[in-house]
């Protein structure tokens, strides 16, 4: 029996074949539109409750003060919450921990597609970038003892100063945007190798 000949059998002995067919196509295609749809809406929903909670906070607000103190000083002194670790200083160091850690759970979830990204770079794009470049020295020194704390956060805020950078530049400068990239790529080569390592 050829293949035009099968068709053609069921076709006769099952008119139904056709409709059927072209009812469960309809209905896939519906299904999975439906699908995207309800997880952009699930995505919005958790980057707003996020925003919510985030703003609420009164362990947020009050790490806030603390860290805006801490981040006026001299790099020097971040470096020394981390390497001296002292009695005095443990308030300022949990206030930065607090926010990090905050900012790491949000990456975490936004490289998992559970927040929307678009909405929270919107909200908080500036924050994170400054955030980042203002607690540099202390989040290098905090990844040199443990290679694993705000990876997430570091992507998250090197990936946005990219976005800022192309978003802000109306004719990009060549050696801002091969910088970013350059930046980019060590970024992930380290992610590489540290995943191996821990292989």
């Amino acid at each position: 029996m050829t293949e035009f000949n099968f068709f053609e059998n069921i076709y006769q002995n099952h008119p139904t074949v056709i409709s059927t067919s072209l009812a469960a196509l309809v209905a896939f295609v519906v299904a999975v539109v439906g699908i995207s749809k309800q997880r952009q809406s699930s995505r919005e929903k958790n980057s707003l409750d996020f925003e919510a909670n985030y703003k609420d906070s009164k362990e947020i607000r009050d790490s806030w003060v603390l860290l805006r103190q801490a981040a006026a000083k001299d790099s020097s002194y971040l470096v020394e919450l981390v390497t001296k670790r002292k009695k005095d200083d443990e308030e300022a160091r949990a206030a930065i921990v607090t926010i990090l850690n905050e900012w790491e759970r949000a990456a975490n979830a936004i490289e998992h597609s559970l927040f929307d990204e678009k909405l929270l770079y919107k909200a908080y794009g500036t924050i994170v970038i400054k955030l980042f470049q203002d607690l540099s020295p202390f989040i290098l020194h905090c990844q040199k003892q443990n290679p694993r704390v705000f990876v997430s956060f570091t992507k998250l805020s090197i990936e946005w100063q990219i976005k800022r950078a192309k978003s802000e530049i109306n004719a990009p400068s060549q050696d801002m945007s091969k910088s970013l990239m350059a930046l980019h790529k060590s970024y992930r080569a380290f992610n590489d190798e540290y995943k191996k390592s821990i292989k």
